[in-house]
């Protein structure tokens, strides 16, 4: 399997960012936009624009989260 980080939608890795999100952490932070780091195993930031596009349940639990995180 070659390294990098994934560009195909699972929910496993979509539910680890809506967890992460949840709890405060920024999209930037988990996917290493704008020069951060990305955390390990994390798709880039235009991957998970993406998927909010393609896949409704991941675009229901992200805005979900984002809810959460504004009472983080």
């Amino acid at each position: 399997m070659p390294g990098g980080r994934p560009s195909d939608y699972t929910p496993e890795t979509g539910a680890e960012i809506c967890r992460l999100i949840a709890g405060g952490t920024t999209l930037i932070a988990i996917t290493g936009a704008k020069g951060s780091q990305a955390m390990p195993d994390m798709p880039d930031y235009s991957t998970v624009m993406r998927w909010l596009d393609k896949w409704p349940e991941f675009r229901e639990n992200y805005a979900r989260a984002r809810d959460q995180q504004a009472d983080f």
